[in-house]
């Protein structure tokens, strides 16, 4: 199947493969200066237009994994594939990494954990979140019960939740608060450590972690096709 995407800075539809075979090395976008020019990984605060260019990146990026989510998504059968054979309860008391976001002009930035069980041969899984304040909440809830089929709402439902919790999807919007750092010189999520630069450091190797990470989001989804 051929999945029709915009890349970045083009107006004209291309297939995905065709879009981005050259794309998945990312030292295309690093060798654009002369060969004895030293190649910058950081960003400095008066280069507007590159970190302008990063951010269509990895938005690019992000807006593919939420509309092609299959390629990221993790199947029921796995989820339970290491869960015992009776009756079970592993709701998570810890979440993940704390993942930022921005709400307008405010980031936030909460973690995901997912909790798995089973009785009476139904089985359950839970997609929760936690804020900065300890407040839990249940984004969303599957039940279905063992050897019966998930119905299209429900399959649609897991792909995009665990696709949303795949790691290349938390590290790019990561990477979106990096790159807000990086021209704006300010911290609100207050992420860096003791009295250093806040521009400084999440600008720190900004471009050639972008990327890579961009390559290896297209990658993993042509190893899907």
């Amino acid at each position: 199947m051929i999945y029709e995407f915009h890349p970045p800075n083009q107006t004209n539809k291309m297939s995905f493969t065709s879009a981005h075979n050259d794309y998945l090395d990312p030292d295309r976008h690093l060798h654009n200066q002369e060969e004895d020019t030293p190649i910058a990984t950081h960003i400095d605060s008066p280069c507007r237009e590159e970190v302008s260019k990063l951010r269509n990146e990895v938005e690019e990026a992000i807006r593919f994994i939420e509309t092609n989510p299959r390629h990221f998504a993790t199947s029921w059968s796995d989820l339970f594939s290491h869960t015992p054979t009776g009756d079970f309860d592993w709701s998570q008391e810890e979440a993940g990494d704390w993942i930022p976001s921005q709400d307008e002009e405010t980031w936030t930035q909460n973690a995901y954990a997912i909790n798995l069980s089973r009785k009476d041969k139904v089985e359950v899984v839970e997609f929760t979140s936690v804020d900065c304040d300890g407040n839990w909440d249940c984004d969303s809830r599957i039940e279905r019960r063992q050897k019966e089929r998930l119905s299209k709402q429900d399959r649609d439902e897991l792909e995009h939740e665990t696709a949303y919790q795949h790691c290349y999807y938390s590290m790019l919007k990561q990477q979106l608060y990096n790159i807000s750092v990086a021209e704006t010189g300010e911290d609100p999520l207050e992420n860096t450590i003791g009295k250093q630069n806040p521009r400084e450091v999440h600008s720190r190797n900004l471009i050639a972690d972008v990327y890579s990470l961009v390559a290896d989001v297209y990658k993993l989804a042509t190893k899907t096709l």
